[in-house]
C-alpha cells in the first residue's frame, strides 16, 4: 500500500484492519463514478457526455488540433481512438498521456477506447476483450491518478453479428475482474456487440449480469446508433427500455446524421433530444478522416479537420438546440469552487429509477449554530453503499472545517474524494481538502464516501468538530 496515491490522508496508525484490506487491492483514487443511471463526475456531481469521436490512431499528426478545435465548439468529451498494436500501429504510453493533459488543459474528459477490438468473432483480424486489457496494464502507469478525467472504454464494438452471447458477456465479465484486480478504478465503459448496435438485444438483456462483476459498481454501457436505429421510434424505444429494465448508465458512443454504408438519413435529431431529455450522454462519431464505405463522408464532421469547414453533420451536432454548444456542461473537477454534491444537471428523469436501494435512513445532521453537516445515501446496492456529506456555513466566513461520520461499528471502506479522512474505531473524522476549506457565510462544501457493509445498513450521523 501507498499512502501517496490516496487522495486524503489515512493514517496507518488509526486505520482500522477491515479498512486497511478494502484499500489494499486498489488505489482508492477519487474519480468518475455511477449513481442509479446517472454518471457522477469525481466531486459526486452528475455528469452528461456531451462529445466527439476522434480517430487519433490514424491521424496522429492531427490529434492536437483537433483536441483545441473540438473544445472550442463547447464538446465535454472525446472519444479517443487507440491501437492495442494487434492491427494497427500500437499507441504509446506517452502519446496517451500527453492527450490526457491537453485534454484536461481544455477542460474536457477522455474516453479511450482499442478500436483493434471491432468485430471479434466475426472480423478474422480483430483482437479479444483479453488482447485489450493487456494494452491498459501495459499503459497503467499513465492512466493511474487520472480518475477524475479518463474513462476506459474497454474495447469498441468488440463483438461482431451472430456471435454467441456468452462471448460478450463473459469476455466483458473477465476483462472487468482483471481491471479490477490490476488496480483501475476508473469508470468502464462496454460497447454494445453486434458492432455495437445491439441489434440482438444482447447487451439490453444481459448488461446487469456484467456489471454485477464490478466490483466497484463504476461502469457504463455504451450502445452505436447507425443503420439499426433508423427511425425515431427506434431510438426512444432502445433508451427507454434499457434505463427503465437495466437501470444502469447509458451513453449513445457513437451516432451520426447518415448512414455511411448505404447514405441514408437516420434520426441523429432524436438521439440529441431524447439524450437531453434522459440526461445520457452522447458522442458523434466523427470529427473527419472517414474512408472505406460509399458515404463515409457524410460522417464526417468538418471537412479536412478544418473546423471553419463544417459540413452538414457538423453543423448539426454543434448547432441544434439539443447540439454541443447548447447543451454541454464541463466536469466540475476543473472548477476548484464547486466542491459537488448538490447539483443535479438540471435533468430529474433518470429512466425510471429513483430508488436507492430502499433505504431512507440518511442519518443526521449537526446542531452547530454556524456550521452543519448533513449525511445522505446517495446510492446504496448489496454489501455497498455511497454518501454525499455537505457542510454548510451559516456564519462568518471559515478558513477549514472537519467533521465526524459516526456509524454503529467499524466502518469498512472502499473510496472517498474531497476530503482528507481519519478512521478512528466507529468514527470517520473528515477535513477539507486544499481548495475546498475556505467557505464564505452561506456557502457549502461536499465530500463523497464509498464503503462495504455486512448485515444491515444504517448510514451514520454527521457532526462538527
Amino acid at each position: 500500500m501507498q499512502i501517496k496515491n490516496f487522495p486524503g490522508k489515512f493514517p496507518l496508525k488509526t486505520l482500522g484492519l477491515a479498512t486497511l484490506l478494502a484499500c489494499a487491492s486498489m488505489s482508492c483514487q477519487a474519480g468518475f463514478s455511477v449513481s442509479g443511471t446517472q454518471l457522477l463526475d469525481g466531486n459526486g456531481n452528475p455528469f452528461v457526455i456531451r462529445g466527439v469521436n476522434h480517430a487519433h490512431t490514424w491521424y496522429t499528426s492531427y490529434t492536437n488540433q483537433a483536441i483545441e478545435d473540438i473544445a472550442s465548439v463547447n464538446a465535454n468529451t472525446v472519444r479517443i481512438v487507440l491501437s492495442s498494436g494487434d492491427r494497427w500501429n500500437k499507441t504509446s504510453a506517452g502519446e496517451v498521456e500527453s492527450i490526457i493533459e491537453q485534454m484536461k488543459a481544455h477542460k474536457m474528459i477522455t474516453v479511450l477506447e482499442v478500436h483493434d477490438t471491432t468485430g471479434y468473432g466475426e472480423e478474422s483480424a480483430a483482437s479479444s476483450l483479453d488482447q485489450a486489457v493487456d494494452y491498459w496494464e501495459s499503459i497503467a502507469d499513465v492512466l493511474k491518478g487520472q480518475e477524475d478525467y479518463v474513462i476506459i472504454n474497454i474495447g469498441n464494438e468488440p463483438i461482431g453479428n451472430n456471435v454467441d452471447k456468452k462471448v460478450w458477456i463473459d469476455g466483458h465479465i473477465d476483462a472487468i475482474k482483471r481491471l479490477r484486480e490490476a488496480g483501475f478504478t476508473h469508470t468502464l465503459m462496454v460497447d454494445a456487440p453486434s458492432w455495437g448496435q445491439d441489434w440482438e438485444k444482447v447487451m439490453l438483456e444481459n448488461a446487469p449480469e456484467v456489471a454485477a462483476a464490478d466490483t466497484l459498481k463504476n461502469t457504463v454501457f455504451s450502445v452505436h446508433m447507425y443503420g439499426v436505429y433508423p427511425t425515431a421510434d427506434s431510438v426512444k424505444n432502445y433508451v427507454n427500455q434499457f434505463l427503465t429494465d437495466d437501470k444502469l448508465p447509458l451513453v449513445i458512443g457513437e451516432f451520426a446524421a447518415d448512414d455511411p454504408s448505404d447514405g441514408k438519413e437516420l434520426p441523429a435529431k432524436t438521439v440529441m433530444q431524447v439524450s437531453e431529455e434522459k440526461g445520457i450522454g452522447y458522442m458523434g462519431w466523427s470529427w473527419a478522416g472517414n474512408s472505406g464505405a460509399t458515404y463515409s463522408k457524410l460522417i464526417d464532421m468538418t471537412n479536412n479537420f478544418e473546423l471553419n469547414n463544417l459540413t452538414d453533420w457538423g453543423d448539426l451536432i454543434i448547432n441544434d438546440t439539443n447540439g454541443l454548444k447548447a447543451t454541454a456542461k464541463p466536469a466540475t473537477v476543473f472548477d476548484s469552487s464547486n466542491s459537488g454534491g448538490n447539483d443535479n444537471g438540471g435533468n430529474d428523469d433518470n429512466g425510471g429509477n429513483d430508488d436507492n436501494g430502499g433505504n431512507d435512513d440518511n442519518g443526521g445532521g449537526s446542531t452547530d449554530s454556524s456550521v452543519t453537516c448533513d449525511v445522505t445515501t446517495s446510492n446504496q446496492w448489496s454489501g455497498g453503499y455511497q454518501l454525499a456529506v455537505t457542510v454548510t456555513n451559516n456564519g462568518a466566513a471559515i478558513d477549514g472545517w472537519k467533521v465526524s461520520l459516526n456509524y454503529d461499528s467499524e466502518p469498512t471502506l472502499v473510496n472517498f474524494w474531497n476530503a482528507d479522512l481519519t478512521v478512528d474505531g466507529q468514527s470517520v473524522q473528515a477535513a477539507n481538502a486544499s481548495w475546498n476549506g475556505q467557505l464564505e457565510t452561506g456557502k457549502s462544501a461536499s465530500f463523497g464516501v464509498q464503503g462495504s457493509y455486512e448485515g444491515t445498513y444504517k448510514a451514520p450521523t454527521c457532526e462538527v468538530l
